[in-house]
């Protein structure tokens, strides 16, 4: 039997390198270290086992398990939490929607008090027009009917839920109106529509542009004398949707990139040629029955040498107001301006105002108005005349009472959607003046613009009416309007 663990064991004999392996007071001996020519160090040998040794584990005692489960505590603490979230997020809602709400009705009692105000105002005015009138007579008293007009078709658009009450409002004016002959000298207005008409005594006139003017065709030369020999009226502005509804109602131009072309007093558009000849052709048969038309005359569109003679009003300069544009023809024109371009996208040019106060058309006599007291020949919208359009018209026609009545095929450019443009030759239509798409030199008191006379699709163009001499068409003319007349309404 081997010797106590304290003490060094003899080589066993046998082998060399094998050790004994058996075991020791019944125990379970770690293996002998291989046996070494220099014997084994006895503390190394006791750290060695000490290191060795499995750890002990040790029993807890008194510990009782809980009575709920941790893991469940944490899930109902975090549910709980979630909950007071959600809680307080709903009262966080619940208070911001009374705000809101509260923010609402404050608004709308302000506009409503602001409306209320308005009207309040309005009726006033109304009532001291209302007053002038009782007092006036003859043109003096109709023309106070147009400043009615003016804070009716205001608080019309202002007060929608009683649109009714205004337009009987306004009918009631409208009845007002003298019922008078038009004489020589002496402005008046037309009862049938309530058309503001301007007297416009004959004479001569340098019609064309001089020939350094910039931005001038070729159509417009040679500028020669003209001599009109009669007197006659024209409108004082151009025809708004409200007095073109007078005698055809239901007319209402749509909107056009989101800005409205038919308020009561922004001029009529989106009309073409035979439809603005057919208002005039109905107001003169309106008229004639009422005895209101003086022998020979008869409601018309201008013709060209008339709307030029009717625009310059004595002057011979680019514009009615001088020979450049700028802030001083924002005064007198609305054209395209620099901010109408930029929020358009649109090309400047030269000479251009800042700004005039509108981007698309204004309300009729918005602006300052020319020594006739006309308003809008400059810009707004362009004019229809009755002539055709002939670019040799100023070689061709005669210097006394010209007016292009046969039809005359020509190049003209034509614009479609997307501000597509071409040239076709065909007959068309004078247009005058310009309109607020149009740059400052487009609006010169001498260009000449034309299209087809079906064109119902541009948003620059109406008309005013004139009260002139009766025009006789000639059979080429009448065949052009009925042949152009059947061509619009095929498919």
């Amino acid at each position: 039997m081997p010797e106590s663990s304290d003490k060094t064991e003899e080589p066993a004999q046998g082998k060399a390198g094998e050790s004994d392996s058996s075991p020791q007071n019944g125990a379970n001996a770690d293996p002998k270290p291989e046996e070494s020519s220099t014997p084994p160090n006895r503390s190394a040998v006791r750290r060695s086992r000490k290191w060795r040794k499995e750890p002990q584990v040790k029993k807890l005692h008194n510990i009782k398990s809980p009575a709920v489960n941790p893991f469940l505590m944490i899930l109902d603490q975090h549910s709980a939490h979630r909950v007071r979230i959600v809680k307080a997020v709903a009262l966080a809602t619940l208070v911001s929607v009374l705000i809101l709400l509260a923010y609402f009705w404050i608004c709308k009692k302000m506009e409503k008090d602001a409306l209320d105000k308005e009207i309040h105002g309005a009726e006033e005015a109304l009532g001291l027009i209302e007053k002038d009138m009782s007092s006036k007579s003859g043109y003096a008293r109709s023309k106070l009917v147009f400043e009615s007009f003016k804070w009716i078709d205001h608080i019309s658009e202002r007060d929608p839920l009683n649109r009714i009450k205004w337009e009987k409002k306004r009918q009631s004016f409208l009845d007002k109106i003298i019922d008078v002959k038009p004489e020589i000298g002496a402005d008046f207005v037309v009862p049938s529509a309530a058309l503001d008409m301007v007297f416009i005594p004959r004479g001569q006139f340098l019609m064309g542009r001089l020939p350094k003017e910039p931005g001038a065709n070729s159509d417009e030369l040679p500028q020669r004398l003209v001599t009109l020999s009669y007197d006659f009226w024209i409108m004082r502005t151009e025809i708004s949707n409200a007095q073109f509804n007078e005698l055809y109602p239901g007319r209402s131009p749509e909107s056009w990139d989101g800005f409205r072309l038919n308020l009561p007093a922004q001029p009529l558009v989106r009309v073409d040629w035979h439809t603005a000849q057919k208002f005039c052709e109905k107001l003169t048969e309106m008229e004639r029955k009422a005895g209101r038309v003086p022998e020979g005359y008869e409601y018309r569109l201008p013709t060209e040498a008339e709307w030029e003679y009717s625009c310059r009003a004595g002057t011979d300069t680019f514009y009615y107001w001088g020979s450049e544009f700028g802030a001083k023809g924002a005064e007198f024109a609305n054209s395209l301006d620099k901010k109408a371009a930029a929020r358009f996208g649109w090309k400047s040019g030269s000479d251009m105002a800042d700004a005039d106060g509108y981007l698309v058309s204004a309300r009729t006599s918005s602006y300052k108005p020319n020594a006739f007291s006309l308003y809008d020949m400059s810009g707004n919208v362009w004019e229809w005349c009755y002539d055709w359009y002939n670019p040799r018209a100023y070689k061709d026609l005669p210097a006394l009472n010209p007016v292009q009545a046969e039809p005359v095929v020509a190049s003209i450019e034509i614009k479609t959607d997307f501000d597509r443009r071409y040239n076709a030759d065909c007959t068309s239509k004078v247009l005058r003046g310009g309109s607020w798409g149009n740059l400052p030199l487009d609006c010169r008191s001498a260009t000449r613009s034309a299209s087809y006379p079906e064109d119902a699709r541009n948003t620059g163009i109406g008309f005013r009416v004139a009260m002139a001499p009766l025009i006789i068409p000639p059979k080429s003319d009448l065949e052009a309007r009925k042949s152009s007349k059947q061509e619009s309404k095929a498919p």
